[in-house]
């Protein structure tokens, strides 16, 4: 069983090698999107455009800021500076306080070739209101978002007001980006607690920072955080994970949890990562997937399941699996069942031939008339979205609609009332996935 103990920060002679404590899968997302999407490439392009435009990404943060000289803010330099010299980041340190009741901060690394310059921004009321070891922590959070890069990543994010995108990136490499965020705020967390020493006082930022509270209203110990932990609270169908209120808080706290109490004394040191780190990964990944959008009956779980495994049927009948048509499957398992659709496409043909006759047993026990001709409706949308609605295609449909007891006559209305409504983007992970589903490995 896991246990809180009091821990020392690490002494600052030693080495620290931070990648081991990095969160594993936020490091493979991010790996994703910087090679297979392009964005290494797409990211240099807009920082040169950027600094070509005299312009930097943060500068509507930096609105408000007064900056903090040393001789004005000694202890907050000094501290900051420290924090710096102890995770290897050699930079130039302007610090700037915001007028505002949150509590928050905000950390910027401009990398000119001939000096990087971090900008650090903390609210009036986290200098105010904080202790040093939590301001430590959050300081530590924000510079792990800069240690890992997350915040070259954050470029991606679109600006402009006439789109309905939230980044530049295709749908398949948005949806990871999304998750990757989330993911991101582990990999930060662990640095904040690797600086500040105790899972306490990072606990007590995120709490604070998360519902505006103080200490006036808040009575912070392990055993009511861990109270806190144990809450059951509802899960909004929400499709951004940045949304999620009360459950990230929880994912966090948890993962924080997680590491402390598989964290050794001592966690400097060495290149590969150790087995305790894994196992907090392993448990963090547990928690996280149980945050992504889901269906919450057996009903909905079956329609998911059937439009992705009738779905890969569909696409198989091709000699060709076209990224316009794995577009479409994930497109709809996406807008009407899960963050990750992705995740349900199986490439095993046995296991995707059981499961699909599962599905289709649930829906013929629980499932309205109207659902499953709306999971019809939805395999024939698949069908057309490469073009005309091919002999071997409509087959497929029909036999489906007959294991679904769908009358002929109805199934007929239903593909004959399909619009074609299919997108021309080269996707990378759409294409990675559509070469695997045309292995034949992968076939029927």
């Amino acid at each position: 069983m896991m246990k809180h103990r009091t821990r020392m920060a690490y002494p600052c002679d030693k080495t620290i090698t931070l990648d081991r404590l990095r969160y594993a899968d936020e490091a493979d997302d991010a790996s994703i999107l910087l090679d297979k999407y392009g964005a290494a490439e797409a990211i240099s392009a807009l920082e040169r455009e950027h600094r070509f435009r005299g312009r930097r990404p943060w500068d509507k943060w930096m609105a408000d800021a007064i900056p903090l000289s040393p001789a004005l803010t000694p202890g907050i330099h000094a501290l900051v500076s420290d924090a710096c010299a102890k995770l290897g980041l050699t930079c130039s340190i302007r610090l700037f306080a915001v007028p505002g009741p949150q509590i928050n901060a905000y950390a910027f690394l401009d990398r000119n070739p001939d000096e990087s310059i971090l900008s650090l921004c903390l609210t009036s009321r986290t200098l105010e209101d904080l202790s040093d070891q939590e301001i430590l922590f959050l300081v530590g959070h924000e510079l792990g978002h800069i240690v890992y890069e997350h915040d070259r990543l954050n470029i991606l994010c679109h600006t402009s007001k006439h789109t309905h995108a939230s980044t530049v990136l295709p749908a398949m490499g948005e949806w990871i980006f999304l998750r990757w965020r989330q993911k991101a705020e582990i990999s930060a967390d662990r640095i904040g607690w690797l600086l500040a020493g105790h899972f306490e006082d990072g606990a007590g930022v995120i709490i604070k920072s998360a519902t505006g509270l103080t200490g006036k209203n808040l009575h912070l110990t392990s055993d009511s955080i861990m109270s806190f932990l144990k809450e059951d609270t509802p899960r909004p169908h929400i499709r951004d994970w940045n949304r999620q209120g009360a459950h990230l808080l929880a994912a966090r706290l948890n993962a924080l949890r997680l590491l402390e109490g598989y964290a050794p004394s001592k966690v400097y040191g060495g290149t590969k990562r150790s087995s305790w780190i894994q196992k907090a990964d392993k448990k963090v990944a547990a928690i996280l997937d149980s945050l992504s959008r889901h269906p919450d009956s057996a009903v909905g779980v079956a329609c998911m399941n059937f439009i992705a495994d009738a779905g890969v049927q569909l696409l198989q009948r091709d000699k060709k699996v076209a990224t316009d048509e794995i577009k479409k499957v994930l497109n709809i398992l996406h807008d009407n069942f899960t963050d990750q659709p992705d995740k349900v496409i199986c490439l095993d043909p046995t296991k995707r031939t059981s499961r699909l006759k599962s599905a289709i047993r649930v829906l013929n026990r629980a499932a309205s008339s109207s659902e499953k001709q709306e999971v019809l409706s939805r395999l024939a949308d698949i069908a057309v979205s490469d073009g005309p609605f091919r002999e071997e295609e409509a087959k497929v449909v029909l036999d489906l609609a007959a294991a679904l007891r769908i009358p002929q006559q109805e199934a007929y209305a239903i593909i004959v009332g399909c619009i074609q409504t299919s997108g021309k983007e080269v996707d990378p992970g759409m294409q990675s996935l559509a070469d695997k589903l045309a292995a034949p490995s992968a076939g029927m």
